[in-house]
């Protein structure tokens, strides 16, 4: 059974894969295939915490000044 959605109280939370779509300055990051859960009444989503270290990982060694976010993983 999947977790209760943290913010209605009401829905599921679906595991997803999804896409990471971010500004970062004046360049758009997109970044397909990102593992998440979302809330099947209210649309209340996460990406993966480890998906997101990653990501910030790969952004560093680009030299990219930017901070990854994402609202905390459900399912982790």
């Amino acid at each position: 059974m999947e977790p209760i959605c943290p913010v209605c109280h009401i829905g599921r939370l679906q595991p997803r894969v999804m896409s990471y779509v971010r500004w970062l300055g004046d360049r758009l990051l997109v970044v397909n295939q990102v593992p998440a859960v979302v809330c099947d009444v209210c649309g209340e989503r996460a990406y993966d915490d480890r998906a997101m270290q990653h990501l910030q990982r790969l952004l560093m060694m680009s030299n990219v000044d930017a901070a990854v976010t994402s609202r905390p993983y459900y399912l982790a």
